[in-house]
């Protein structure tokens, strides 16, 4: 650990990673670093990774793990827009929500 800007750091070279930008693209390493991030509480390494499991990219699409990151982010200490824009998203088409009869 290199200090308070860890978390950080993961998360931009996980966007590094993910969009190739000075680096070959690898999603499953974009998102390594991205959980890393996003389990020291880094919300915008969350919003990343639960994208990540809501498209696809570098993982397997599994929208109970989005909602785990993606949403968490949601609690009143931590609310930021982008999250709120992927919960309109997947609430609009109900991804990841139980199906009812």
């Amino acid at each position: 650990p290199c200090g308070r800007y860890t978390a950080v750091v993961q998360n931009v070279l996980g966007s590094c990673y993910r969009n190739g930008t000075g680096v070959d693209q690898d999603p499953a390493e974009a998102v390594r670093l991205y959980r890393l991030a996003a389990d020291q509480g880094f919300a915008s390494a969350q919003n990343c990774l639960g994208g990540c499991y809501m498209n696809g990219t570098g993982v397997d699409v599994d929208y109970t793990a989005q909602r785990g990151y993606g949403w968490s982010v949601l609690l009143p200490s931590r609310a930021t827009p982008m999250p709120s824009s992927t919960l309109g998203s997947a609430s609009n088409t109900a991804q990841g929500l139980p199906r009812t009869a």
